[in-house]
């Protein structure tokens, strides 16, 4: 019988990680990396074995490494907030590319297939839908780090993998980050107003599928650059108002502005939707409409924690 593989798994707790504990194939031992996370509040430990470690400590990695030795590293952890980089360039530079380089060189050492989970901001908007061959140009410095990262892998000569998620949603965990649909719900349950841009538009990305994708990449140890997308194009205020179709909530409340409307933040391309073919034919993964990922978001809510606004 053949030997399950060690997965380790950065940023364990966030929206992806999350998903890819919850989903995980039989044929995988899974470890789960976080930092600064309560460990009572961890959840799924069941399915997967939790260790704190900073990815910007090469001491920390090596450690880490030693003590699991994993098959195949899934780098799922960055300063994730356009605007938290831009504001605070030197932070993102440590996390989201010296921390990157130094899980290259842990994979260097020790073999491992490296899945790098890329972004759709390496993209500047202006000639969509994108293919895995177009040229980057990312417009902020969250989108640069990422392509550093890329450039790094290819650099390095290891074997790897790189997906570039499009903008997700799903049921984050309620002490991370929320997503483009947990913060409208958020929003709409307080029956609070809300602006949202309605000339940004992407195919965005149920959770669900993305991890799909992701296990899709280690189970075939596909290598190379993989867009991974929802199935439809839409502006972040249509699937605001989606969103409040498919969960019963008041969309009247929800008023579409232009993203001129929001001066002080960083500039966003305006069109980062992706082709999805190469996706669909090497990974066995279709593109999810936005109404069937929100369907499935309302009829399965996390059981194992709650919201302070539910």
């Amino acid at each position: 019988m053949a030997k399950n593989k060690k997965v380790l798994i950065t940023g364990s707790t966030g929206l992806l990680g999350l998903s890819l504990i919850r989903n995980r194939p039989r044929a995988f031992d899974l470890y789960g990396g976080y930092y600064k996370f309560p460990a009572e509040r961890l959840p799924y430990k069941q399915a997967c074995g939790y260790h704190e470690f900073d990815i910007r400590k090469k001491e920390e990695v090596d450690s880490m490494f030693d003590k699991i030795s994993p098959d195949i590293l899934v780098h799922a952890a960055s300063l994730g907030s356009v605007d938290y980089c831009e504001n605070n360039k030197e932070q993102a530079r440590q996390t989201n590319i010296d921390g990157s380089r130094n899980l290259i060189e842990a994979c260097k050492r020790g073999g491992a297939f490296f899945i790098f989970i890329s972004s759709n901001a390496v993209f500047d908007g202006e000639n969509p839908p994108y293919g895995e061959s177009d040229t980057p140009n990312p417009i902020d410095y969250y989108g640069r780090t990422k392509l550093r990262t890329e450039t790094d892998l290819v650099e390095s000569g290891i074997q790897h993998a790189v997906l570039r998620l499009m903008t997700m949603y799903g049921w984050n965990h309620p002490l991370e980050r929320q997503n483009p649909v947990t913060w409208i719900l958020e929003k709409l349950i307080k029956d609070n107003r809300v602006n949202i841009v309605d000339d940004i538009f992407n195919n965005h990305l149920f959770v669900d599928n993305a991890s799909q994708a992701v296990w899709a990449a280690a189970s075939k140890n596909k290598q190379g650059i993989y867009h991974v997308a929802g199935g439809e194009t839409i502006s972040r205020y249509e699937l605001a108002c989606r969103t409040a179709d498919i969960f019963g909530l008041d969309k009247g409340l929800i008023r579409p502005v232009s993203s001129s409307f929001f001066p002080s933040i960083a500039p966003r391309p305006k069109n980062t939707s992706y082709r999805i073919e190469k996706t669909q034919k090497e990974l066995l993964v279709a593109g999810m409409d936005v109404r069937t990922g929100l369907t499935l978001m309302r009829d399965d809510p996390p059981k194992e924690w709650k919201y302070d606004w539910c």
